[in-house]
C-alpha cells in the first residue's frame, strides 16, 4: 500500500530518517542519487525537507538502502539509528548465515543458563 505524507510517523522527520539510513549504510548523497537515478541535489532536498517525498522516492530509497521492510521502513529509520553500532553488531555483520545461526544458538544457551 502506498505511503502518503499524512501516513508518516510524526515522531521522526522524514528527512532525518532518510539521512540516518544513508549514514547507516555509509553512503554519500551522490552515491544514493546514482543508485536511485535522481539528479544531483535531490537527496539533499529530501533530507532537508526542501521537497516532499513521493512513493517512488520511498521505493527507490528502500532498494538503495537495502531496507528489508520496504518503503515504509525508510520513514521509520534504520535499526537503532539513534545509537552507534555496538562491537557485537559490527562482528555480527562479518558472519555468514550458518555462523550467525550458531552464534544465536550459543547466546540462547547462555541466557538459559543464567
Amino acid at each position: 500500500m502506498p505511503f502518503n505524507q499524512k501516513d508518516k510517523p510524526s515522531h521522526i522527520p522524514p528527512g532525518k530518517s532518510i539521512r540516518a539510513w544513508r549514514k547507516y549504510r555509509n553512503l554519500t548523497q551522490k552515491q544514493v542519487e546514482d543508485r536511485i537515478g535522481k539528479s544531483y541535489g535531490t537527496l539533499s532536498k529530501l533530507e532537508s525537507g526542501g521537497i516532499e517525498y513521493t512513493q517512488e522516492h520511498l521505493e527507490l530509497l528502500a532498494e538503495a538502502f537495502g531496507c528489508e521492510g520496504g518503503a515504509a521502513h525508510v520513514l521509520l529509520g534504520p535499526p537503532e539509528a539513534d545509537r552507534p553500532e555496538s562491537e557485537f553488531e559490527r562482528y555480527k555483520r562479518t558472519l555468514n548465515k550458518a555462523q550467525l545461526g550458531q552464534a544465536v544458538e550459543v547466546m540462547r544457551a547462555m541466557f538459559k543458563a543464567s
